[in-house]
């Protein structure tokens, strides 16, 4: 009896664990929240702006095509 309880539940874990792979392909960013006391919020915050006006750029070009 022990060993079928054992398997029971790998087998739920393996379905749970499958579930949980195939949620994680749903999503192809990542947030992190970073408050303006980080010490690294003001590097951070300047390279996102950058990073988000070379985006527009590209994107802009990519139109006039």
């Amino acid at each position: 009896m022990g060993q079928r309880t054992y398997h029971n539940k790998l087998r739920r874990y393996q379905r749970l664990r499958q579930k949980q792979t195939e949620q994680q392909y749903e999503y192809l960013t990542e947030r992190h929240i970073i408050r303006p006391a980080h010490p690294k919020y003001a590097v951070l915050n300047h390279f996102s702006h950058v990073a988000n006006n070379v985006y527009n750029q590209g994107l802009y070009r990519a139109r006039l095509v």
